[in-house]
């Protein structure tokens, strides 16, 4: 993505002294090194992805939009077309992965918060391409959304937890679907670490639909995973599901010495970080003690926790702080050790020209290392941008880094010594680079409900290139937000892609209304971890291992095998995909492997892959590779963005979304042309007779091809999720809100368990029908469920003369001929736009939030375009958020703002 190439590098033998001293040579030279890790970069590009939103948060109901920003280092590789999103439920669980084809870097997708599957919950949305699989999975895209329910939730709840030495006193308020007070009501609660209950209790609500429950938190490391369980008893069982992990108050400092030590006798700046149990930052003051108690430097923060003071350090003496939190709580931390004898890297100062850094060591260790040559060495986003070599000629050297043609983002210098050991390392942060500028107007400064908007876009940088832009225009009074949440495209890709742990209001760091902005972005810079790579792998050419290659396209590989194990060379293979008409055909080499290559189809697609041109197709065995996907990191650190009481926080979105039930209509031509037929149902049955209509229901003709009918199951059954530790399967609305009360199957209405399901053979199914719901309860008092799976055979046909050959060998599983469902792209859909251009159009309700949504904004050859849509019925100020990107890698965004009245 980045087109100008800044790689700069330097050999500086930088003395301040006379030259009359000999100089040390260095072990390894800096060619040698310069090679190696030149060698890395260019052959380990750096991806990274972006996500950008059309608004912060949604309900159950509303459909998701979205635009994927794939960025890159590189020109001399081809980048992956391919993106991935999956998402993860608040107990990260996989919910769905999502496959999005790129092109130029760019693509989109959706999706629909269904009410059947999604509950009310804090869900994860995680960006990557394979190629990022080979690294660290700290640097995956990772963003919170919260998603409210005014649809199907029959509780309402508000939780304030007050700890109170071992224990913690939860209050909770209950209030019915409808806002009303649950008061006088029985309740049960557990405090439980994933299965197994460490507290538990009854209690009743009061008038006011409150009930204080107190639990013991004396085991701290079981609430970071644990949640509190509270039933309401009553006609319907109604359950409140809460996380722990904020029902302690534990305060984490940390201390970073600008370098990375406390050196004898060298006064640096100290940087420091306060937490909560939460993750997020905690505003703090303190002081700094010597071993006899006298004060020595004093600090506060800069805001989100973070700062930085100075301190000179004396050899032999010990440190501590005393801290101090909002509560009015204190904390003794202890400060690192001072060293007697070291080495390390600094910044003086930064301007758009050049980064002024200083190599500083005390004089017990420069009185070891003078005349020694050390290395420097700055890179970013994969580029090697400085290099140099400087002879310790005095406890301290000055070094200016030229900033010229290096872009935006973080640079990370390193201080190595002649043998290619690492000893320093300062993070800096380059904002004089410049964006992509863009402007934002309408034909109006206030509109009426309904009117239509003309909004113009202008790219106004000097030098234009091909850019790409996705628009939303949000209802501001219906989503109201905090700005600095938002990880923008540029606070995404410049800055929290390459640091590791959670950054906290990443916006924070570029809004110019913040005057301190700078000083705390340099905080961060010293308080966060960064680790792409490890300099002395690097130059011991200890290379990481590539399992991923940037995907070009879809790919289905394998190897042919004879039925013996042996490896079948030359032989034919068919891929058909009958909703597309599609049909390819492949040889295998001479290991038996084969690969079909840039299909293209959309999820849920059937694919066929068969042998059976070859002679012996009989005794052939198709044996396909398995597909990999990142595992589920638990507890990722951007779970810290989780919101605890979503009904209080997101009030007047879901107040609309009452009114509004679905904001975004998706209207797809639909034509129906089948033969009206009789089928099986599960009213047939007598002890079934009492389920309503089945919420879904599933063909005979998606099992072919099935062999194990458990395996397929697992994919087909639209609302129920499979629990890998019970081998039980339930309803996922219900399991993901704690319900651990299984589904019932039934084979031809009568009750079977799950040890009976691979004993119906696939071919004979004629239907399955899933029921979510009992509302009689004729089903589930008997058999104590939650759910119904009804498994519907084809109906035997009068027995007639024997099976022939033929039709016996059509009843066993084919190895030559395999049917299956490949993760696919994602459909297409376009977001709705209405037109009130007549009376009779204004006239309907227009609910919606998110008013224009448009991924796929491209400028004309004068960098402009115009685009146009209908306002909703909305008063107050609407929101218009532009991100984009262009050729070169400059990142752009812009918000404007106009009045409805």
């Amino acid at each position: 993505m980045i087109k100008n190439k800044f790689i700069l590098f330097l050999v500086l033998f930088l003395s301040v002294q006379s030259l009359a001293k000999a100089q040390d040579l260095p072990a390894i030279p800096i060619n040698t090194v310069v090679e190696r890790v030149q060698k890395f970069l260019s052959v380990y590009p750096v991806e990274k992805v972006h996500l950008h939103f059309d608004k912060p948060y949604y309900a159950v109901g509303d459909t998701l939009w979205f635009k994927m920003y794939l960025y890159h280092n590189q020109l001399e590789y081809l980048p992956s077309k391919i993106g991935y999103v999956d998402i993860i439920n608040g107990r990260d669980s996989l919910i769905q992965t999502i496959k999005i084809p790129l092109e130029k870097g760019v693509g989109n997708g959706y999706f629909v918060l269904d009410p059947q599957i999604v509950k009310q919950d804090n869900y994860r949305f995680r960006g990557y391409t394979k190629w990022m699989m080979n690294f660290d999975p700290a640097y995956f895209y990772n963003k919170i959304v919260t998603v409210g329910d005014a649809i199907n939730k029959k509780l309402g709840t508000n939780i304030v937890y007050v700890p109170d030495g071992n224990k913690t006193k939860a209050t909770v308020q209950f209030r019915d679907g409808k806002g009303a007070l649950l008061g006088k009501r029985k309740l049960t609660w557990e405090a439980i670490d994933g299965w197994d209950p460490f507290d538990k209790g009854r209690g009743e609500t009061d008038d006011m639909g409150r009930a204080n429950i107190t639990f013991s938190t004396k085991n701290k490391d079981l609430l970071k995973k644990g949640r509190l369980i509270v039933k309401l008893e009553g006609e319907s069982s109604l359950v409140g599901d809460f996380p722990l992990k904020d029902a302690i108050w534990e305060a984490d400092v940390q201390f970073f010495p600008e370098g990375g030590d406390l050196l004898a006798g060298l006064e640096k700046k100290v940087a420091f970080k306060a937490i909560g149990q939460d993750g997020k930052g905690l505003a703090v003051k303190g002081k700094v003690i010597d071993g006899k108690k006298n004060t020595v430097a004093e600090f506060t923060d800069l805001g989100l926790g973070m700062g930085y003071f100075t301190l000179l350090p004396q050899a032999g003496q010990t440190y501590k702080a005393v801290v101090t939190f909002p509560n009015g709580q204190e904390k003794t931390v202890d400060f690192p050790e001072v060293k007697a004898e070291g080495i390390n890297l600094v910044l003086g100062q930064q301007t758009d020209d050049h980064v002024q850094l200083s190599i500083l060591a005390n004089e017990a260790y420069f009185s070891k290392v003078q005349n020694t040559p050390f290395y420097i060495f700055g890179q970013l986003n994969g580029h090697l941008i400085y290099g140099a070599q400087a002879t310790m000629k005095n406890a301290s050297v000055t070094i200016n880094v030229p900033k010229t043609n290096i872009p935006n983002g973080i640079m990370q210098f390193t201080l190595m010594s002649a043998q290619g050991q690492p000893l320093s390392e300062r993070l800096v942060f380059n904002s004089s680079a410049e964006y992509l500028q863009l402007d934002v107007k309408t034909d109006k400064a206030n509109y009426a409900r309904k009117e239509q908007v003309k909004l113009d876009i202008s790219n106004l940088t000097a030098q234009k290139n091909f850019s790409t832009l996705s628009v939303s225009v949000i209802d501001e009074a219906k989503v109201p937000y905090d700005p600095h949440q938002e990880n923008t495209i540029i606070s995404s890709l410049l800055l929290t892609s390459d640091l590791k742990g959670f950054v906290e209001k990443p916006a924070y760091y570029f809004d110019p209304k913040v005057e301190n902005r700078q000083e705390a972005l340099d905080a961060l810079m010293m308080t966060q971890g960064f680790r792409r790579f490890d300099y002395a792998d690097l130059i011991a050419e200890k290379l990481p291992k590539v399992s991923y290659l940037p995907e070009q396209g879809i790919s289905l590989s394998g190897t042919l095998l004879l039925n013996t194990g042996r490896p079948f060379p030359n032989g034919g293979l068919l891929l058909s995909i009958p909703s597309r008409a599609y049909r390819k055909d492949v040889y295998t080499d001479q290991n038996g492997r084969f690969v079909f290559e840039n299909l293209v189809f959309p999820d849920s697609s059937k694919v066929n892959i068969n042998a059976r041109g070859n002679d012996n197709y009989r005794s052939l065995v198709i044996n396909l590779d398995q597909t990999y996907f990142p595992a589920i990191d638990e507890r990722n650190p951007y779970t810290a963005n989780e919101v605890l009481n979503i009904d209080e926080q997101l009030t007047p979105y879901l107040e609309n979304s009452k009114n509004e039930y679905r904001k975004s209509i998706l209207i797809d031509e639909v034509v129906v042309s089948r033969t009206v037929q009789t089928s099986r149902t599960s009213k047939e049955f007598s002890s079934l007779s009492g389920l309503s209509m089945a919420e879904h229901r599933i063909e005979g003709d998606r099992f072919s091809g099935c062999n194990v009918l458990t395996m397929c199951l697992s994919t087909l059954l639209t609302g129920i999720t499979y629990d890998n530790n019970t081998l039980k399967y339930y309803v996922t609305r219900n399991y993901n809100q704690g319900s651990r009360v299984p589904v019932q199957f039934f084979l031809n209405g009568m009750p079977i368990d799950e040890n009976m399901l691979n004993s119906v053979q696939p071919h004979e199914i004629e239907a399955v029908e899933i029921f979510l719901r009992d509302d009689l309860g004729t089903v589930s008092r008997m058999y104590q469920n939650d759910g119904v799976v009804s498994i519907i055979t084809k109906k035997e046909k009068p027995k007639g003369p024997r099976m022939t050959l033929s039709q016996i060998e059509a009843l066993i599983p084919k190895t030559n001929v395999i049917d299956i469902f490949p993760l696919g792209y994602i459909k297409e859909r376009k977001f709705y736009l209405p037109k009130y251009d007549t009376s009779q159009s204004k006239a309907t309700n227009d609910y919606r939030t998110t008013i224009y949504w448009n991924p796929d904004v491209q400028l004309d050859e004068n960098g402009k375009v115009t685009l146009d849509y209908y306002n909703a019925d909305g008063n107050g100020r609407y929101k218009v958020v532009v991100e984009g990107m262009d050729d070169t890698g400059r990142l752009g965004r812009k918000e404007f703002y106009y009045n409805v009245k």
